[in-house]
């Protein structure tokens, strides 16, 4: 999962800085962090600590996707006023 995480941010700062795909790759994060979550949140017996994660990606997830919106909105406003 680390390495997962660690590839998403790469790519996506990458893409930020670069300003191609921002948007796809931040959504992509916050699409892998809303499953986290999915996943921490609804798996019986799982501890309180996992749990309190679960809500961290739930989060993370509605920020990320938040953010991918605004960079999409962004790109779509630059391209509107370059034509």
């Amino acid at each position: 999962a680390g390495g997962r995480d660690l590839a998403l941010g790469l790519g996506a700062l990458t893409c930020v800085h670069e300003r191609t795909l921002d948007a796809e790759w931040v959504s992509m994060g916050a699409l892998v962090d809303g499953l986290d979550a999915l996943v921490l949140l609804g798996t019986p017996r799982l501890p309180v600590r996992s749990r309190l994660v679960g809500v961290v990606a739930a989060a993370t997830a509605v920020v990320g996707w938040r953010a991918a919106q605004r960079l999409a909105d962004d790109r779509e406003a630059a391209l509107a006023n370059d034509a």
